[in-house]
This record gives structure tokens, sequence and C-alpha cells, in this order.
């Protein structure tokens, strides 16, 4: 499985990163669930844990199921990671994460996958992967 990152959105103080998993296998294979996910520095540090939520307010699941997204060889799916992307209360800046440290569902193997990952201020979130590469809409 090949892990990337999509291309961030952003509206109204909130961001979405859209984790895209690659089935780079012969063979069908099955996600169900939501990846773990923590934002990294640049020296691969963890600087936040996602919380796993279904929705929010750029991406995620329209229903209250979790799907079970099945990708044939070379398809792909994906996850979005929300979060708050502008300072708030007395905060002047916030960390700008170097990429995300991802957790397949059912897997306790991480993959560090680094790229264009909007700063973070607040509320990192993850939602369950669909079969979308946008991380999906609320």
């Amino acid at each position: 499985m090949q892990v990337t990152l999509g291309e961030p959105r952003a509206a109204g103080g909130h961001s979405v990163t859209p984790v895209i998993f690659t089935n780079t296998s012969t063979r069908r294979c099955f996600l169900h669930a939501y990846p773990g996910v923590a934002a990294i520095d640049d020296d691969g540090h963890q600087i936040a844990q996602a919380e796993r939520t279904l929705h929010g307010i750029l991406s995620g699941v329209p229903t209250s199921d979790i799907p079970t997204t099945t990708l044939d060889p070379g398809q792909a799916a994906s996850a979005g990671v929300d979060g708050i992307d502008v300072a708030l209360g007395d905060a002047t800046s916030c960390p700008q994460p170097a990429g995300f440290l991802v957790t397949l569902p059912n897997s306790r193997t991480s993959t560090e996958v680094r790229g264009k990952v909007p700063p973070l201020c607040d509320g990192l979130t993850v939602h369950p992967v669909i079969a979308d590469t946008l991380g999906g809409r609320p």
C-alpha cells in the first residue's frame, strides 16, 4: 500500500489534507474505518495526534455508517485530516507540520509521509477511509 498526501483545501479557518492510500499489490484489498494519524515536525517528532471523527467541516463521511472501501490493484481511496489553520485566542503563530505519521486501519505499522500540510493551530481530526481521493465531503 502506498501512502501519499493529496492537495490541501481550506475555507473559513479550517483545512483538510487528504491522506491517499493506493493499492500497489496485485490483489484486491479492503480498508475499513480510520487510519491513525499524527502530525510531525521537521525532525519527525509528533506534535499532535488526530482524533477520530466521522465528519469535519470540510471532509468526512456523509452518513453515520463507517464504510468498508474495496480497492482493486492500482485504485486509490483517502481519509480526510482536518484542522484549524488560523491562530486562536492569544496565539500569534501555529506549528507548521512537515507531514503525518500514518497507520493503516487495522495495522500497527506506521509510515512517515511528508508533504504540503497547512499550519496546525488546533483541532486535528481524521475521518474514515472512503472511495475518493479528496478526503470526503461532509
